[in-house]
């Protein structure tokens, strides 16, 4: 009977280690607050030794037995003031990043208070560059409780870092005086388009051939005082297909340098998020992205990208005003 009981102690022993061992893995920290004061965070946890398939589902994974089904579960607060939301030029964005430094592979959701899934993201490791961007998600007014679970759905003993953030925009004001046309001119000959705030351009380039196609909006000439939130709009050129393209994003404008496009000049100035006035000026190009153009007209926008028209969304380039 000793024995027995020897042997006995010994298994609750080594269980209870094992036990406490899968338990010890923890965020570190566990939770945290996001707000206008505090806008980003970060945490810790691993490593895994086990792999929980469930998930990889896209559905609220089971975490239910850190012995057989780990995850690493994180309480996140985000408070915001009363009409902070409404009060911005766009969305407030919760975002989470999350860096993997081994070859472990990991599912990523954002869960409400009740445990329902708000976002997701799955198959985020050394397969994919890191750190990356897990999910975004809009933010409320108010304090909201959230969970951010993180599931080792291929795991090597692995740990993760997680970074969670506010995104903010600018508040919402009045748009800037000084506005001037921006036309828009169309070239049969090598079916490139072209959009300028230069007059003499516009009229040059309409005795040369060119379809001149009127007004788009308003944005601002380039100046060393330009009008408050407004952001360089790059004009770029390709010798080889004889064809223009214009974009906000200076990343964007440095690689179609570095690929053989010529950064023409800075065309004009708009802003990037919506203020109160503004209208979106879309950014369309050709199914194999040999041509491209912008609207301000979501009509033309619409019926180019519908079935049949030839054109493909790339979303909203910048704000101008109407």
């Amino acid at each position: 009977m000793f024995k027995t009981m020897h042997h006995l102690f010994f298994v609750m022993v080594v269980a209870m280690v094992g036990l406490s061992g899968s338990l010890a893995i923890a965020a570190t920290p566990s939770s945290g607050t996001l707000s206008t004061a505090s806008v980003s965070l970060s945490y810790t946890d691993g490593p895994f030794t086990l792999s929980n398939p469930t998930g990889a589902t896209g559905q609220a994974p089971t975490c239910s037995d850190p012995t057989t089904s780990p995850c690493s579960q994180f309480a996140l607060t985000v408070s915001l003031p009363s009409g902070f939301v409404e009060s911005r030029t766009g969305d407030t964005l919760i975002a989470m990043s999350l860096f993997v430094p081994g070859t472990d592979v990991y599912s990523v959701y954002l869960e409400d208070a009740a445990g329902n899934v708000l976002a997701y993201n799955t198959g985020i490791g050394a397969t994919v560059a890191s750190p990356i961007t897990a999910f975004q998600y809009k933010a409320v007014n108010g304090t909201t409780q959230y969970k951010v679970v993180v599931v080792p759905t291929v795991s090597a003993g692995g740990t993760f870092t997680a970074t969670l953030s506010l995104s903010i925009p600018p508040p919402k004001s009045a748009v800037a005086p000084g506005g001037q046309p921006l036309y828009r001119l169309y070239s049969p000959a090598t079916k490139d388009h072209v959009i300028t705030l230069d007059p003499t351009e516009y009229a040059t380039l309409g005795s040369n051939g060119w379809t001149q196609q009127g007004q788009i909006g308003l944005a601002y000439p380039d100046s060393s005082t330009p009008p408050d939130g407004t952001y360089p709009v790059y004009r770029l050129y390709n010798s080889t297909t004889q064809q223009h393209l214009w974009t906000m994003d200076p990343n964007e404008a440095s690689q179609l340098v570095q690929s053989g496009w010529k950064q023409q000049a800075i065309a004009f100035r708009a802003y990037p998020y919506q203020v109160r006035g503004t209208v979106a000026l879309y950014r369309l190009a050709t199914a194999n992205h040999a041509y491209h153009t912008w609207t301000s007209n979501y009509n033309e926008y619409t019926s180019l990208t519908a079935s049949g028209g030839g054109w493909v969304r790339e979303g909203i380039g910048a704000f101008v005003l109407p």
